[in-house]
């Protein structure tokens, strides 16, 4: 579990420090994270938990590397504005919609919960966010995202 925490965080930093990584790359990075910490919950013992967490990670990594190969930058760029915004200001349970006119992907951002305070006295919001691609696939997370001093939220799961 600590080794699925560390490569998250890695994901993470590397998609905010802009580094130039394949959009193919990124997808499938951050769907073998995702996935594996949803993985990581099922199974019985430490080693169910650990083949939940394997079959987790190839399972989000080939759905993330196809999620990734069609956004760009831009839609990534549409994305976290949109969901910064629902952070910060958003309604409990209304949905705020982005979309990139020029790829035709968007989605959207439902915080789940009012602020509350999370970890290290952060402010934190539970969420559901949606990507649909212009093809009509669809990429669903449920997730806790805490503010930091900087006011960007980080995604904590």
């Amino acid at each position: 579990m600590k080794l699925l925490k560390i490569a998250m965080v890695a994901v993470l930093c590397g998609g905010v420090s802009g580094c130039y990584a394949s959009k193919e790359s990124i997808g499938t990075a951050t769907g073998a994270t995702i996935g594996g910490l949803v993985g990581s919950q099922f199974g019985g013992g430490r080693s169910g938990h650990l083949v939940g967490a394997l079959a987790g990670v190839v399972i989000g990594g080939l759905i993330g590397n196809r999620i990734g190969a069609a956004m760009d930058r831009r839609d990534r760029y549409y994305h976290e504005n949109n969901s910064r915004r629902a952070m910060d200001y958003g309604d409990t349970g209304r949905a705020y919609s982005w979309r990139n006119p020029r790829s035709g992907n968007g989605g959207y951002t439902r915080p789940t919960t009012r602020t509350f305070r999370g970890p290290g006295g952060r402010a934190c919001r539970r969420f559901e966010e949606t990507v649909i691609l212009r093809n009509g696939e669809r990429r669903n997370v449920r997730g806790m995202r805490c503010r930091n001093r900087d006011g960007s939220w980080e995604y904590l799961g």
